[in-house]
Parts: C-alpha cells; structure tokens; sequence
C-alpha cells in the first residue's frame, strides 16, 4: 500500500504544471495507468458493484431492453425538449450522431455509451406525462420507467462506473440518480450522490487546472457536468442536513460558459468567446455563476461553515448580493424574452433564488444583531418573500414550461409562505389583502396538498395558515372577513381528510365543528418528530406541496427565531420538516 500512496502522492505533485515542468514532464497518466493496473489484478475476480446497484441480472439481455428505434428517436427529443435545456450534461450535436449509429446495431453499443441511453430514457420519461408515454412507447409512465431504470443499473454495472469512470458513464450516473429522486428517500440519495462526487473528484473535474489541459469541447462538458451535480447534490442535502451540502469554496471549477452547443466542436483546442445575448444554456450557466457567488457570500459559509471564511479572498470574490443580482440583471435577465420557454425560465428562477439569498441574508444579519429589526427592514424582507413567491407563481402556473415541471417540482417556496405568515401574525396592522392573493395564487398554481391529503405536512401547514387567519379574523371589528381561496381550500381538504378516513386519519383528534367555523382548536398539539419518511410524504407519493422530498433547515437552531420574531413553539414541526429551495 506504501507503494500506491508514493505513487498517488507522485501523482498529485505533477497537477502542478510547474512541478511537472521541473520534473521533466513526468505524466499524470502514466501514475494514474500503474495504480490502476495494480487495483484491477488485486480485485479482477471481485467486482464490488452490487454495493451500490444491487446483484448483477446476468440474464438481462441490454440490447432487448431498449425501446424500438422509433421510440429511442422520439424519448431523444424529448430529453433534448425537456431536460437538456436544464442541465446541458450532454453535448447534442456529438452524442446524436453517437445515438443514431447506436441505434441501427443494438448488441455493439460501447457500455458507456449504453448507459448514457438508458439515462437519457429514465430523464425523458421522467419529464413527460402518462398521456404522452402512452403515445410514445404504449404503456404507463410508472412502469417503463421503472423498467429502464433497472436496465440502467445493469448498464451502469457493465461499463464499470465505480472503478473507472468516464464522462459518458459518469453522466449516466448522474442522470440514473436524477430520475429516481421522486421514490428515493433523500438521505440514501445524497448517500448515492457522494458517490458520484467522489468519482468526479478522482476524474478532478473540481478542478479548474484539469479542465483546462483538455480541448474546449471536453473541457466545457466536464464543468457543465460538475456543476450539475454539485447543484442537484446541494438539493438533496439541504432535504435533511443543509451543512453537509457540497457548495463550499473548497475548488475552484469555474462555472461554464454561454455557449451554444455548435459553438463547440471536438476539433477547438481553445474556448470560443461567451455571448452577450442568451443561449441554449443560459439556464445552467446563470445558476452555477448564481451559486458560484453564493458558495463564496458570508451569509452563505455562517450557515454552512464559518471556518471557511478564511478561504475567501475578497478582493476576487465580493459579498454584495444587491451588486450581484444587478449584475445578472444586465448580463443575462434583461435580455431574456417571455416567450422563450427557457428564457422564461431563467428569468424568475433566477429572481426567485436571488430573492430567497437575500432573505437568508436578513436572517444571518438579524441573528447577529442585538436590536430588533426595523420596520424598514421587514418591509424589505417582506418584499424579498413576495418575489419568491411570485417568481414561482410565474413559472408553475405558465404553459412555457409545462416541459420543465419536473424540475420545478423539486423546490416548494415554503421559507417565502412562513415569512409572510410569521411576519403577519407579527405585524396585524401590515396585513393586506395582497399578501393572501400572492399565497392564495401559489397554492393553486401548486395544487397544494392534492394527492397527498392525509401528509403531516400538509396538516402543519394548515394550521399555520388557519392560526394567521384567525388573528387577522378576530382583530376585525364584525368579525366577517371573507376568507382567502387559500383558507376555504383548506378548511374544505380538511372536512374531507376526516370523512375519508374516519379514526384512522392524523387528523382523527380534529374538530370538525371547529375547522369549518374556521378554527383550528382540534388540531392535535403536536406531531409526532419521529415519523417515518413515508409518513412525512417524502417517499413514494407523488406530490406533496408541489414536491416530493422536503428541504430541511432547522429555523429555530439556524436561524434564531427569536432574534427575527419568530416562535419556534408555533411552529410544530421537527427539525426535519423544514423545507428550503436551493438553486
């Protein structure tokens, strides 16, 4: 083993280009040739696979896995329809081509290759409907995806992803973990993620240095494909543990570059320069300079990791939200048209994560803060909440990007709705009818609670909603306000839980005498912080507050309830509950 680690140690020193030039150019690949060779003859007869992705189906024939070449072509369009635009972890206009002859001789696929395929089928079928894969390939959604996914499994076992990954493979990995998102419960997800990070770290996709010795084309797809996993990797964490999410100024891959694909080709050995007007990736290249610049913000590394701080040189990493997101306003947003769907996207994605940044700005700097907030300063946060909410008004209730909810299904605006509501209850005298039209206008566009009723989230949510009604209801003169649609929905939800499941419902200590008059005495005072995932609707049901896995943030420990007026004993919800969007 001493052996190994000389030669890792070796293999580390010639990543400085100036070492290497001392040393006379002794080659990275080489070390990295011997120390492979070395591992497979040790391991050639114990392939360790099965760890991860379960024991091998040796009688799974790949090729007759695949759907016809018909159906590959059209789940290809729809990949590149509703899914590429997002992540830009493919390259178009090689991998098609790559696809194509793929397609024509199914028993010769490359296994990397194969396992980029069965991928991009799991990604496509993810974004589309029931009705559409009806059409596409003759059967349920649930189904064939489920089929391809377990196809995917196999693929990824057979081109030997753990032990020697490449970027197809990688990739392939990184889209299987995307498409299983909605049924895994997060905890084993980020566990799988780590993983993949692990494997990204060992091809140094983190670093920029490496990136920058391969032609442009590669290069370019390794940073776009890092990003999209420490992106996606930060989402999943945040869902239970927010300080062991991955964006932390500890690498430098810089963000990519807005390019269209064309603009790339094998042959460029250098970048072609950036555009001043928006491309096909301007999604992925305005989030990742998005959380470039948050992974390196004060407020970002207090509630992460404070000892990071002295990572940060100031000088090339200023901590100025405002000047920031002005920034991004003239070098992408302005320029964005509301009648591109992806444009549109961008646009209130990225007003919406800005807004909520400044929001977790507020509280960092309340926390810290030895006298309460002014009014001025509410009214400021109150603003930041309200877009947040907007923002994704906007984008779940437009028709432009019907093709990308299953992306926006990821994030529920929950820290906007508790804002408002806590910042109501706080402030009787600040209540206006416009704050309950922006939380009754999201409710909708998110079809809150529907398909999962019964959920204690659902439930907890309620009775936030109904108590900061009540107060508003009681401080009336006559007592007769009309109600917000958000408010009679749920009253409605509420009697119609407790028909439906009499005595055996988490709501069966409930008045209904009470909720229907709009009271909310019956709740029970306190739900169980113990419950299981299933239980709290992260795993395996198919929408819960317009999202499947909900992002956890201790308020009261992280952000210091008290200090921003809010009481974490009004809260009633465990640690775990706590759902926070990350970009």
């Amino acid at each position: 083993m001493t052996g190994l680690m000389c030669l890792q140690a070796a293999d580390a020193r010639d990543s400085d280009p100036d070492h290497e030039a001392i040393q006379g150019g002794l080659s990275q690949d080489v070390n990295q040739g011997v120390i492979t060779t070395v591992w497979n003859r040790m391991y050639q007869r114990e392939l360790n696979d099965y760890l991860l992705l379960g024991p091998a189906a040796t009688d799974m024939d790949l090729a007759a896995a695949h759907p016809d070449q018909a159906q590959i072509f059209r789940l290809w369009q729809t990949y590149l329809d509703n899914v590429d635009p997002l992540l830009k972890v493919t390259h178009t206009p090689t991998l098609q081509s790559r696809i194509i002859d793929a397609a024509a001789d199914l028993a010769q696929v490359p296994p990397a290759l194969e396992a980029l395929m069965f991928s991009i089928y799991c990604m496509a079928l993810l974004s589309c409907t029931d009705g559409d894969c009806r059409k596409v390939l003759g059967a349920l959604r649930k189904e064939k995806l489920g089929s391809y996914q377990l196809a995917c499994q196999q693929a990824l076992r057979r081109c030997d992803v753990f032990r020697a990954p490449d970027r197809d493979s990688l990739t392939a990995l990184f889209l299987y973990l995307v498409s299983i998102r909605q049924d895994t419960d997060p905890r084993s997800l980020s566990s799988m993620l780590a993983v993949a990070i692990r494997l990204a770290r060992r091809m140094c996709l983190h670093q920029e240095a490496a990136n920058a010795r391969y032609p442009a084309l590669e290069g370019e797809m390794r940073r776009r494909l890092w990003w999209s996993l420490i992106l996606f990797d930060s989402r999943i964490c945040e869902t239970f543990d927010y300080r062991t999410a991955p964006l932390e100024p500890t690498w430098d891959c810089r963000p990519p570059v807005n390019i269209h694909d064309f603009d790339l080709r094998p042959e460029m050995k250098a970048m072609p320069a950036a555009h001043d007007r928006p491309t096909e990736a301007i999604f992925a290249v305005a989030r990742s300079e998005i959380a470039d610049f948050i992974r390196h913000s004060p407020f970002h590394l207090d509630l992460t990791n404070p000892l990071l701080h002295r990572m940060v040189d100031r000088s090339q990493h200023p901590n100025d939200l405002v000047e920031f997101e002005n920034t991004m306003e003239r070098k992408y947003l302005a320029s964005c048209s509301l009648d591109s769907p992806l444009q549109y996207m961008i646009l209130w994605t990225a007003r919406g994560t800005l807004a909520k940044n400044h929001l977790l700005e507020y509280y960092t700097q309340q926390a810290k803060a030895r006298e309460e907030p002014t009014e001025s300063a509410l009214d400021k946060a109150i603003t930041h909440a309200l877009t947040v909410l907007d923002s994704d008004t906007r984008l779940m209730a437009s028709p432009l990007t019907v093709g990308y909810r299953w992306f926006l299904l990821m994030y529920f605006p929950l820290p906007a709705y508790i804002h408002i509501l806590q910042d109501l209850r706080r402030r009787p005298a600040k209540q206006t009818d416009a704050l309950w039209e922006a939380m009754s206008d999201n409710y909708e566009a998110r079809k809150v609670g529907s398909g999962a009723n019964e959920s204690p989230i659902f439930v907890v949510i309620a009775r936030l909603v109904l108590q900061t009604w009540e107060k508003r209801e009681a401080a009336s003169p006559d007592g007769t306000l009309q109600p917000p649609r958000m408010v009679v929905d749920i009253r409605r939800k509420i009697l119609e839980m407790q028909v439906s499941f009499p005595g055996g419902s988490h709501l069966d200590t409930l008045n209904s005498g009470a909720i229907a008059a709009g009271g909310t005495q019956g709740f029970p005072p306190q739900l169980n912080a113990n419950m299981s995932p299933e239980a709290h609707g992260v795993v395996g049901e198919p929408e819960i507050l317009g999202s499947t896995c909900a992002e956890a943030i201790d308020y009261a420990a992280l952000l210091g309830f008290n200090q921003v007026g809010i009481d974490p004993n009004q809260v009633y919800l465990s640690p775990m509950d706590w759902i926070f969007a990350q970009p």
